[in-house]
């Protein structure tokens, strides 16, 4: 799990204190403190600064992390939703190479077929890099054994 940091942890209040002037002024404490409990789910920062808005767009009650992290996954999910899924798999590669990680998808003929061109491109280049070996009909049956 990637931590939030400090900083990010002091944009957010900031953002906060924009909008709602009880927001107490981050200091390096409370910046900390925020930021290991923004981390368990480990939102980007717009996603977390759009939670922020939303919240104050409804309520006029001090924001808490529980309710960055609440709204901010339903920010997510949404963004997520509104994926298609050739979209949804090119993030994955896009992911896990990044991370270093062994593709989480395996992609063979069959799913590439009416898949974008340039989701095509990104799976072909992955492949060339040996970051993706599409699966072979042997390899298929073999993995559900």
């Amino acid at each position: 799990m990637t931590m939030t940091d400090g900083p990010t942890a002091a944009r957010v209040l900031a953002e906060a204190g924009a909008i709602d002037a009880t927001m107490p002024k981050p200091d390096a404490a409370i910046a900390t403190t925020w930021a290991a409990t923004l981390s368990k789910y480990n939102l980007p920062i717009d996603v977390m600064l759009e939670a922020v808005r939303e919240h104050y767009a409804d309520e006029t009650r001090r924001i808490l992390p529980a309710d960055v992290t609440r709204i901010g996954r339903k920010i997510r999910q949404a963004r997520g939703d509104q994926e298609s899924e050739a979209e949804r798999d090119a993030r994955a590669l896009r992911n896990d190479a990044r991370l270093g990680l062994e593709p989480s998808i395996q992609i063979g003929p069959r799913e590439l077929n009416g898949a974008p061109r340039n989701v095509k491109a990104l799976i072909a280049s992955l492949a060339d890099s040996k970051r993706v070996a599409p699966l072979t009909d042997f390899e298929r049956e073999q993995a559900k054994k």
